[in-house]
């Protein structure tokens, strides 16, 4: 079925066609079954042919699917939209689907690309922004307009300054505008409007986009004669022009311009008015010049002439230059082929079929504007930034092998200017408690940090880190220093409270003079060369306690502590509950509370209810958590207004031990613990203790968890650190019952299955005995502990004539953790001490060897045990066939099998961070870093870190910082080492 072109009444004779082929392109598009479109709309109201188009390389078995406004689009809804078909165009795999559109105004869209599983659509990956399609007035019933999009994502790396560390603070300064559009044309017989859209997130004031490129419309690569955009939608610059179907195929360049303020200013009434932007010359606007010689007597003519003028791409250039790429002049207007105007090799992206065979239209013709529309021409800018890479080039499609009828309208949706420069900037990383003044008490406390921002801007760094400063007192002694085992993941640590401020959000009212000698006093006392944790957490939480006692109440009748508690109350009323019940069970294993073991909202309402008799602790623990919040806060407003980031942590785990896990143990493993494998710090692993994450519960709430826990977070914080990000591909899981690190496994993972053994010759009844349980011989117990201890530990420890190697583990004793906790009595003599710890350290050995760990949960999931080879049980086996068998799976296990899961994993769960707030994100991906894991963070546009002491390459003593990528937080030292100084 034939779809004819119909014609713009305000521009075209009855039944004049646009040019080209009648309706071929249509033709081929809406009747054909590829597309879904099964009639031609009726006459009787208009609607538009739109031609979606945009490259991208999918996978096997994916596919890109493009949703929008209206029904027809799917009305935002992947399942309902449009499904793309593909086809090469040389190196490039372009999606493509013709839809029919009633016209209005404009269509939002945006694509993803899904595949199917079991006939359920899956969202693999979305565009990072969305998309508008403004439709022209003017525009006739079964017009057609290309849309040529280019696939935008987190993955360029000048996104991150769409985040709330540049837009709110760093670049704070520069205004961001929504809602503009840009002046239209409006389409004409015989040729196409042209829309350009780029966007560019590093503009500063002054400084504006443009378009250059080989046609005159565009100046012909002048400097002062390239068509000037609008800034639309902050970061989206867009503008118009006309272009005869004879002029296509094209090359163009995005340039940034910085212009004068009497320019600007120019430009800005220019566009208002509403006419052309002209330099002030003091005579009328003369037509466009003539295009120099070098634009269409060939590349050798051109290339000498750039050359002669010394210009670079991307570098600024004089200010009457022509600023023509090298070889462009090979792609100038090209000769009209046969119906569509372009020769078909152009179309396909030939540089050869560019070549100016013709001189280009009359100048007057080419700056003519549309009804309504205006071109505005860059003038007086004091220099220009060309974007690099190669000339981009807008010519007319082809569908399939088939010419392609002219559209009304091209849109090219550009992505971003091409920079090779991108932002860089230095910062400073402390502990809040290490940021001691003259002030604090006893640790740095987050009024402190207000001299460090002072210091970092007077300095030129734009940012701050801190550890983090949630609430660690699980304890309640020097344990809870440590600043990684999250009681709260809500909860403000109380060590930061500056006490000398807790009443300044009380007008007229000062510190009582009692107390504030008492403070002094605890300053000057507590002032050592190192912290006194204990001291300084009982000094300050007793005179907290008198503040408040003394005026602090006061502050619980005022309207912002209201407000904030309003805010606040989901996580601090359970906060304050846990608190009082840690105190009163003398413990904060909540397991062990009894009835409180599990909360109701009917015990929280009970135990922090203003009728209780402890209801003043209640009350001081909320207002302690007001200030800290407080202070915080005004630390961070301060830094901000200093154009300085301030840069949290977010801890990998929470403490077992801790509100969250009380209030919601569904969303942990609590028989579980967090970890990392061994490594050259440490052979035997890390076990860290943190139960890790239910992640399969916290996706069927659609991560609600960690919306709140990274809303709250944004409060104070511009950009924030993910604490061992390896965490979100897989984590490093180990059974609750051992106390090393070194009997975990991956999770998720694809484990070993006994099919897998079997078919590798591992076979009969006593093999997975042999592999799954401790290997313990007499050699060995001798060899461990000697002879005579060896005879004592062998009766004690195990039970002789079982298991593997003739001696079993008895049950008291098989687990890591019996093991660990084997002690001597208090005042045993030194020889005792000894022994003590040479037997400890000999059986954790013994129970550590063995070569497969069979899953607590599913016996039937085995898991090779990390470095399996170094074991002795491995250098005994005496069959070599299943030496080799073994070696290969823990090697297929580690480094190979699990990829293509843990990218999954990762691309669910970072993604869920990631849109719960606007923060900067830096991932600490340090350690044994799976292979699947960089090109994520690069994906999704998260920031590495690297330190140069800590190679990231076997057989290196340091990292050379030259060779690191852009996205990247470079670091001679961090937390796990010692600092620069002590170095």
């Amino acid at each position: 079925m034939s779809a004819p072109m119909a014609a713009n009444e305000s521009s075209r004779l009855p039944g004049q066609q646009r040019g080209g082929p009648a309706g071929g392109f249509v033709a081929d598009l809406v009747s054909g079954p590829s597309y879904g479109i099964t009639q031609i709309p009726s006459n009787k109201e208009k609607r538009i042919n739109v031609h979606f188009r945009i490259p991208f390389m999918t996978k096997w078995g994916q596919s890109i699917v493009v949703t929008g406004t209206g029904a027809l689009l799917g009305n935002m809804n992947y399942a309902k939209g449009v499904a793309l078909k593909c086809h090469h165009e040389k190196d490039a795999l372009v999606w493509e689907a013709l839809v029919c559109l009633p016209w209005q105004h404009y269509y939002k869209y945006r694509y993803a690309v899904v595949s199917y599983e079991d006939g359920q659509q899956v969202i693999e990956k979305e565009e990072l922004l969305e998309h508008t399609l403004l439709l022209h007035e003017g525009l006739s019933h079964g017009d057609v307009v290309e849309v040529m999009d280019t696939w935008c994502d987190r993955s360029y790396p000048g996104s991150i300054l769409s985040t709330s560390a540049f837009t709110k603070v760093i670049r704070q300064h520069k205004q961001i505008k929504s809602g503009g559009e840009a002046p239209q044309q409006q389409p004409a017989v015989g040729e196409a409007v042209v829309r350009f859209q780029v966007m560019d997130w590093m503009l500063e004031d002054g400084q504006v986009v443009s378009v250059t490129g080989s046609i005159p419309q565009l100046g012909m690569w002048q400097q002062d004669q390239m068509l000037l955009l609008t800034e639309t939608d902050t970061p989206c610059w867009e503008g118009e022009i006309r272009v005869p179907y004879s002029t296509f195929a094209f090359t163009y360049k995005y340039a940034v311009n910085t212009r004068s303020q009497a320019a600007s200013a120019a430009a800005a009434q220019a566009a208002t008015a509403g006419r052309r932007v002209r330099q002030p010359s003091g005579s009328p606007a003369s037509p466009t010049p003539a295009p120099p010689a070098a634009a269409v007597n060939g590349p050798a003519v051109l290339n000498g002439q750039l050359g002669r003028l010394g210009i670079t791409a991307n570098g600024p250039v004089s200010s009457s230059s022509s600023i023509m790429p090298a070889g462009a002049a090979a792609l100038g207007p090209g000769r009209p082929g046969p119906g569509s105007g372009i020769p078909q090799e152009a179309a396909a992206g030939s540089p050869a079929a560019y070549v100016a065979a013709m001189p280009p239209s009359p100048p007057q013709q080419q700056q003519q504007s549309g009804p309504g529309g205006i071109t505005a021409i860059m003038r007086n800018a004091t220099s220009t930034l060309l974007e690099i890479g190669e000339p981009r080039v807008c010519s007319l499609p082809l569908a399939g092998a088939a010419s392609m009828g002219a559209p009304a309208v091209v849109v090219r949706h550009d992505g971003f200017v091409r920079r090779d420069r991108l932002w860089r900037g230095a910062g400073l990383a402390l502990p809040v408690f290490s940021a001691r003044t003259f002030q604090s008490v006893g640790n740095g406390e987050f009024l402190d940090l207000l001299p460090v921002v002072d210091l970092a801007d007077t300095s030129g760094m734009r940012l701050i880190q801190v550890l983090p400063v949630n609430d660690t007192c699980v304890y309640n002694m020097w344990w809870d220093s440590y600043p990684y085992s999250s009681l709260s993941v809500h909860a403000l640590h109380p060590q930061y409270i500056a006490l000398r401020a807790a009443l300044d959000d009380l007008p007229g009212i000062s510190m009582p003079a009692d107390i504030a000698a008492e403070i002094e006093e605890a300053r000057v006392k507590l002032d050592g060369p190192v912290v006194n944790y204990e001291a300084t957490m009982a000094t300050k939480l007793r005179l907290a306690r008198r503040i408040f006692e003394a005026a602090g109440h006061k502050s619980l009748q005022t309207q912002e502590y209201r407000e904030w508690f309003v805010a606040s109350e989901s996580w601090l009323v359970p906060y304050a509950a846990f608190c009082f019940l840690r105190d009163l069970f003398g413990t904060a294993e909540h397991w062990n509370w009894g009835v409180m073991a599990t909360p109701t909202q009917e015990l929280l309402e009970r135990l922090t209810s203003p009728e209780q008799e402890w209801h003043n602790n209640i009350w001081c623990c909320y207002w302690l958590q007001y200030q800290l919040h407080r202070q915080l806060k005004q630390v961070s407003e301060y830094a901000a207004s200093r154009r300085v980031v301030l840069k949290g942590d977010l801890p990998i785990g929470v403490d077992k031990r801790s509100v969250d896990t009380w209030m919601e143990p569904h969303l942990f493993r609590m028989d579980k613990s967090t970890g990392s494998p061994p490594d050259f710090f440490d052979p035997n692993g890390q076990n860290w203790g943190f139960p890790t994450y239910n992640w399969e519960a916290m996706e069927e709430d659609g991560y609600a968890w960690w919306k709140r826990r990274l809303g709250h977070l944004s409060q104070y914080f511009h950009a924030y650190r993910i604490d061992h990000i390896l965490g979100f591909c897989r984590i490093w899981e180990i059974p609750g019952n051992c106390a090393t690190g070194l009997l975990g496994y991956f999770r998720p993972s694809i484990p070993l299955t006994v099919k897998e053994l079997e078919s590798r010759g591992m076979t009969g009844a006593d093999t997975l005995t042999r592999l799954t349980e401790p290997y313990v011989t007499k050699a060995l117990l001798n060899k461990l502990f000697g002879p005579q201890l060896a005879a004592e530990v062998a009766a004690r420890y195990f039970i002789e004539g079982e298991g593997p190697g003739g001696f079993r583990f008895r049950p008291e004793y098989f687990s890591e953790k019996a093991l660990w906790d084997l002690k001597a009595r208090p005042n045993s003599p030194d020889w005792l001490l000894e022994e003590v710890a040479i037997t400890r350290k000999g059986l954790l050995t013994l129970r550590q060897n063995l070569l497969i760990i069979r899953d607590p949960d599913n016996p039937e999931r085995l898991y090779p045990r990390f470095a399996l080879t170094s074991s002795t049980s491995y250098k005994e086996l005496p069959d070599a066939g299943w030496k080799a068998a073994l070696s290969q799976l823990h090697d297929d296990y580690f480094y190979r099998r699990q990829d293509a899961l843990w990218r999954s994993h990762a691309l669910k769960t970072l993604p869920a961070l990631m849109a719960a707030s606007d923060m900067l994100i830096c991932g600490e991906d340090l350690g044994f870093v799976p292979a699947c894991l960089p090109p994520v963070m690069q994906e999704l546009g998260l920031i590495g870190l690297r330190i140069q002491r800590m190679p990231s390459n076997g057989g290196e003593e340091f990292n050379n910082p030259a060779t690191y990528p852009y996205l990247s937080v470079a670091s001679p030292s961090c937390h796990d080492v010692s600092p620069l100084r002590a170095w």
